[in-house]
């Protein structure tokens, strides 16, 4: 979409996003991501405050906190999750390799039990579907609270870059394409929900690199 500047009686159109990057293979596409990815983690990062990470385990979150980590003194890195859950094992290697320190909340049943009524209260839905992916990011953020102010996620990050398996079976580039865009499309009231209401229940502020409105253009490289 364009956007209208007016000045004294003159009107310009305006795209609100630039024209998709052209560049030359897998390598330069890649060393540009990082660099936005990179500015966008820096960007964000409060002064003079503690900075966490919910880290899942998986390669969105464990990006976000290898990028944030030369950027702070402590990095602090958080996951909850169920008893085995081989992600739990992913954030602790993780953790440990970029130099993080790592808190986890091994949750039970009657941890469920005990934070679904606040889950529901601020999503402000019944939706099971949310509700149940809600659990785990409210708990992760409850734990967060009691070390820091500010934390990053890695939500956005299969959205962007068809990281859902259901995508690999689409056969054409127009098929995956409108698939993305149907899932970003969807974000506002799905994992940016989950992710925004967890972190402001526990009074913390949350960023989500990966969907920074200034470099996001990286998906079309």
């Amino acid at each position: 979409g364009n956007f209208l500047l007016s000045d004294r009686g003159m009107y310009d159109y305006q795209p609100y996003f630039p024209e998709p990057v052209q560049l030359d293979g897998a390598q330069e596409s890649a060393q540009l991501l990082t660099e936005h990815l990179r500015n966008a983690v820096k960007r964000a990062i409060p002064e003079n405050s503690e900075v966490g990470v919910w880290l899942s385990g998986g390669v969105d979150s464990s990006v976000i906190a290898a990028l944030a980590r030369p950027f702070v003194d402590r990095l602090y890195t958080f996951s909850a999750g169920i008893e085995g859950a081989p992600d739990l094992e992913y954030a602790r290697q993780v953790a440990e390799y970029i130099g993080a320190e790592h808190h986890e909340h091994i949750y039970k049943f009657e941890d469920m039990q005990r934070v679904l009524g606040n889950v529901i209260y601020h999503l402000e839905s019944f939706d099971a579907p949310l509700v149940h992916s809600a659990v785990s990011n409210y708990l992760v953020s409850e734990l967060a609270s009691d070390y820091v102010p500010f934390v990053f996620s890695g939500e956005g990050g299969d959205e962007l870059f068809a990281g859902y398996s259901y995508q690999k079976a689409y056969s054409s580039e127009v098929e995956l394409t409108l698939s993305i865009q149907e899932a970003i499309a969807a974000l506002h009231n799905t994992a940016l929900q989950r992710v925004d209401r967890s972190a402001t229940a526990h009074q913390t502020g949350v960023a989500v690199p990966f969907l920074d409105r200034v470099e996001n253009r990286c998906q079309q490289c």
